[in-house]
């Protein structure tokens, strides 16, 4: 450990206190339909776009290896930052934007943003936008909670709840091997929804996920997907 706090991902406690990825997410994930409802967003069904995410950095030992890895493939993909992270490793940030992917808000130290006063989470919020730099259009609430103060804080800062649709359960660490089939496993609503897919480059050890990554973007190529960053997430 090196003083941080620890977070979920961290401990392996993902599942532990609130159900992390799985209570307060019932909207359908990704962009709106209407600009002033960004409580009930839906990305445009595109069955051959696979949108990588990739959450809890920029960490020095796992985003510069992610960057090559997408490079490689040609990919785009969108990286939800933790604050406390990008003012850490502020060249990280200026790495990922410049290689032309999006960059999304996740919290500034990765609490239950759903769990605090609405003042705390929009602290929380607004460092995180501070610490990315450039217009931020998105969040990702940590755990995807989207409850408490969560939708009034995104409101204020004009940003979309932007959440996933395929969990590789990268965060249990359970072998590269595991971690392709995940994603390579159709979405929760089915065929018709958006392919966005849950990683971590950040929050712990992800040697794991980087060792998945080329195996994820070639099966998903060979069966005709491409990578885009998501829409919601990408500046104007």
């Amino acid at each position: 450990m090196d003083g941080r706090r620890v977070r979920p991902h961290e401990r392996g406690a993902h599942d532990a206190g609130p159900a992390a990825h799985t209570v307060e997410r019932r909207h359908p994930p990704g962009g709106c339909d209407d600009p002033r409802d960004l409580d009930r967003c839906s990305l445009p069904s595109r069955e051959k776009v696979a949108y990588l995410t990739f959450d809890d950095g920029p960490n020095p030992a796992h985003t510069p290896a992610v960057l090559r890895i997408l490079d490689a493939y040609g990919a785009k993909a969108t990286f939800f930052m933790v604050g406390e992270e990008a003012t850490r490793f502020p060249a990280l940030v200026r790495a990922v934007r410049d290689s032309g992917h999006a960059i999304g808000n996740h919290s500034y130290t990765h609490p239950w943003l759903s769990s605090l006063p609405e003042h705390k989470a929009y602290d929380e919020v607004a460092r995180t936008n501070a610490a990315i730099g450039g217009r931020v259009t998105c969040l990702r609430p940590p755990g995807g909670l989207e409850g408490g103060p969560v939708k009034a804080v995104a409101r204020k800062f004009g940003l979309t709840i932007q959440q996933w649709t395929v969990d590789t359960h990268d965060w249990k660490r359970p072998g590269a091997p595991a971690i392709v089939e995940n994603a390579l496993t159709p979405p929760d609503g089915g065929g018709a929804e958006p392919l966005v897919i849950l990683l971590h480059d950040g929050g712990g050890d992800r040697g794991q996920t980087v060792a998945a990554l080329p195996q994820v973007l070639a099966k998903l190529s060979a069966r005709g997907y491409t990578f885009a960053s998501l829409p919601t997430c990408t500046a104007p």
